[in-house]
């Protein structure tokens, strides 16, 4: 009895050694998700709070850290991907898979506000309409299509990330008379496609209704230049 210690009783040792390898698997799947969502600016998180109605949480205040962010998170999910290969563990894989995923949407919800989405007549929400892109108003007039629209572009000062840019992007959709919306965030420009004769047309209802959206947002309109 004086011989088994706490020190040296295989048993005890074993479960030590178990527990800290659960600590170690635990320290770097968060990481991998932590990174992954610095790196990305929280945009999955931002998406959330869109679809609850809530405006911007100010995520954009994670851009000195992208770096850091997005390094932490490449070597995490390196070593959850060695570990899901060699080892065959599947709960390392699918927490590298969804780093990746994370790490990945900022690029994505980016290409999705710049691709010009139209209004669409149905009731559908507005995450599905801003994934869904189909063919533009523009294109389906072809040589016609300066006779039915009118295309009007804002610099919006205002907006923080692509997450906002989304919202913008979507309230914007569920105004009548504006027919379609792209957003380029980097630059702060919104472009609208507004159907002529609509109540929309014009730059002042149009500045009104980006105001409306948010009282830090300021929309200045950019005359077309040949």
């Amino acid at each position: 009895m004086a011989e088994c210690r706490a020190c040296s009783c295989p048993t005890v040792a074993s479960s030590r050694n178990g527990a800290g390898n659960i600590s170690s698997r635990s320290f770097e799947e968060l990481a991998a998700i932590a990174g992954s969502l610095v790196a990305s600016n929280c945009c999955v998180l931002q998406l959330v709070l869109n679809s609850l109605s809530l405006g911007c949480a100010g995520f954009a205040a994670l851009d000195p850290y992208k770096g850091v962010g997005r390094a932490l998170a490449v070597m995490c999910v390196g070593r959850l991907l060695l570990k899901a290969v060699r080892q065959r563990e599947r709960r390392a894989g699918a927490f590298a898979a969804i780093s990746l995923l994370l790490l990945a949407s900022q690029d994505v919800l980016a290409w999705t506000n710049r691709n010009p989405t139209p209004a669409s007549s149905s009731s559908v929400s507005w995450w599905w309409r801003s994934w869904h892109a189909t063919a533009s108003p523009m294109s389906q007039h072809g040589q016609n299509a300066g006779a039915h629209f009118v295309v009007y572009c804002f610099e919006v000062q205002g907006m923080k990330c692509e997450g906002c840019a989304a919202r913008v992007k979507a309230a914007l959709l569920e105004v009548e008379g504006i027919e379609e919306v792209s957003i380029d965030f980097p630059n702060r420009k919104v472009l609208l496609t507004v159907a002529k004769g609509s109540p929309m047309a014009g730059v002042e209802q149009l500045e009104h209704q980006i105001r409306a959206l948010d009282l830090t947002y300021d929309p200045v309109f950019l005359p077309a230049t040949s």
